[in-house]
């Protein structure tokens, strides 16, 4: 799929870098690569944006610790198992049902 998008792109044009736009690129980075020509540079707003996070939470924060000292909560608007299983594939780490909140917006 990733040659499919990107094949006519790069036929046309001969761009030196490729912005990944949207944070669920990263699952894809590595298909993406392999389709690019050599010498493309991958611009990963995804990374940039965790190192943005990463900044302001460092260097206390500890998934599943106390509130007080500084934790991750999983809140969702729908369907805490599929973002279970979604952020699960995103953070590599095993998401359960039960560690996602459900709010009501």
């Amino acid at each position: 799929m990733a040659e499919r998008y990107l094949s006519p792109l790069f036929a046309k044009a001969k761009p030196t870098a490729l912005v990944l736009g949207c944070t669920h690129f990263p699952v894809l980075a590595s298909a993406i690569r392999a389709v690019l020509p050599p010498g493309v540079t991958i611009i990963d707003s995804a990374a940039t944006t965790a190192a943005a996070v990463l900044r302001q939470l460092a260097p206390g924060a500890r998934v599943g610790a106390a509130a007080s000292a500084g934790c991750v909560r999983w809140l969702a608007t729908d369907g805490a198992a599929r973002f279970a299983r979604v952020g699960t594939t995103f953070l590599g780490e095993t998401l359960g049902a039960s560690d996602i909140e459900i709010v009501d917006l």
